[in-house]
């Protein structure tokens, strides 16, 4: 069932029911993701290397479903029917996506923020050390 575009509080409501959300490539849902993990709904994701594509990927393995992001369009494929066809599964991942849990990581708001201001810290002292651009790792609590 493909739903059609309504009021916010009316697409909130019906994602309850849902039983997956399939995110788009190459602009990921963002937002939209996030809102229905809040709501328990799995959401099945593409790896992806850039900023648009990485927003549903990032808000799973935020909320420790990191098994729901596909490396290629097979393995989307294969999530996604999972997730229709094996309730053993289904059930798991929803019982992953308790709101306890997502508050605890994915909505933990002053946390993340934390988070944030340690990676632009990070970021400055690179810098100021005179290193070029580069990942790094922010310890998290």
């Amino acid at each position: 069932v493909f739903a059609s575009r309504t009021r916010l509080e009316a697409h909130v409501a019906r994602q309850y029911l849902a039983d997956a959300f399939l995110n788009t490539f190459m602009y990921s849902g963002f937002n939209t993701a996030a809102m229905a993990l809040w709501c328990g709904v799995p959401v099945v994701a593409w790896e992806g290397r850039s900023f648009a594509t990485r927003g549903a990927q990032s808000a799973l393995a935020a909320a420790g479903v990191e098994e729901l992001v596909a490396s290629d369009d097979a393995a989307y494929r294969e999530t996604a029917t999972r997730l229709a066809r094996d309730e053993s599964f289904l059930r798991s991942v929803r019982g992953r996506l308790s709101r306890e849990q997502l508050r605890q990581t994915l909505f933990a708001g002053e946390r993340n923020i934390r988070y944030i201001e340690r990676a632009l810290e990070g970021m400055v002292q690179r810098r100021r050390d005179g290193e070029p651009p580069g990942p790094f790792t922010v310890a998290v609590e």
